[in-house]
């Protein structure tokens, strides 16, 4: 299916369930097999599983040194941050209660931002 906005087109693909993701999401998460193929995109910021039901991982597919990852409710409050170094972090649930949240990755020179689900 494909949508436009403005002069830009936006693909989307239903896959099983009701899931679908924008081109975008496809080209830095080839779902094929469920296995994460990383492309060579530096904004690839991958959260799974999500939804996250105790715990899930941060993947990136570039090393980062002193990043911070924050975690936000849908209205903008803090509800969790840590420290990062590597390529990959496991976040738990915690505190945190079911819904919506958007999970910020920022180094020194770039920033990632990707939506999470909590059931």
């Amino acid at each position: 299916m494909q949508y436009f906005y403005g002069w830009i087109k936006i693909y989307h693909f239903y896959y099983g369930l009701g899931y679908s993701m924008t081109l975008e999401e496809f080209a830095c998460n080839n779902q094929l097999n469920g296995i994460h193929e990383f492309l060579k995109n530096e904004n690839c910021l991958i959260i799974s599983p999500n939804p996250l039901t105790s715990s899930s991982t941060l993947q990136l597919n570039t090393q980062l040194k002193n990043a911070e990852v924050v975690i936000y409710d849908v209205l903008g409050k803090e509800m969790m941050r840590r420290k990062m170094d590597g390529d990959r972090m496991e976040i738990e649930r915690g505190s945190l209660e079911s819904g919506v949240y958007f999970v910020r990755v920022r180094s020194e020179e770039k920033q990632w931002v990707e939506k999470l689900i909590i059931e």
